[in-house]
């Protein structure tokens, strides 16, 4: 029984290091910045990074989404950004026979991977709402709930102006 919990650590630990090796060779010198996101990510949490601009970060946070082939989304947030802006709204949409019918469209948020960009400069009701869609690992929309999630990981970003 012992071997096969060691097979299932010896396989993941060759995992780790094979991500870990793919994004090193994209970003190059934050090892331990790159295990630090690869291990929150693994534990489903989140990240925090901050930092003047030109550092890298959204290309880590993109590199690393591509490395494991899963779906990144990022959300650059302003003034005029609204919830639905982030979850995503219901569309008008036509049929073959003309008759109109309302079609749920995805926001940025149903990605697996999400690099949220200067949340602070968002309005309160904004924030609030991507806050709270990232802790729930589910977004609700009138008579649906969706948690198409597999919750991986959510880069947040504040701004590098020292607003908060």
């Amino acid at each position: 029984m012992g071997t096969a919990i060691d097979q299932q650590v010896e396989t993941f630990q060759e995992q780790f290091k094979r991500v870990r090796e793919e994004v090193s060779k994209v970003i190059v010198g934050y090892g331990e910045i790159i295990d630090g996101v690869i291990m929150s990510m693994l534990a489903g949490g989140h990240v925090l990074l901050e930092g003047v601009p030109g550092l890298g970060k959204t290309k880590l946070v993109s590199t690393l989404s591509d490395v494991m082939r899963l779906k990144f989304s990022r959300i650059q947030f302003t003034p005029d950004l609204m919830p639905a802006d982030i979850t995503g709204t219901n569309v008008v949409q036509e049929d073959a026979m003309g008759e109109k019918f309302l079609e749920f469209q995805p926001g940025p948020i149903f990605s697996n991977i999400v690099l949220a960009d200067e949340v602070n400069r968002a309005t309160p009701k904004t924030q609030a709402n991507g806050l709270t869609n990232w802790t729930r690992r589910s977004s609700c929309w009138p008579h649906r709930i969706h948690s198409k999630w597999k919750a991986h990981t959510h880069c947040l970003r504040r701004s590098s102006t020292g607003s908060s």
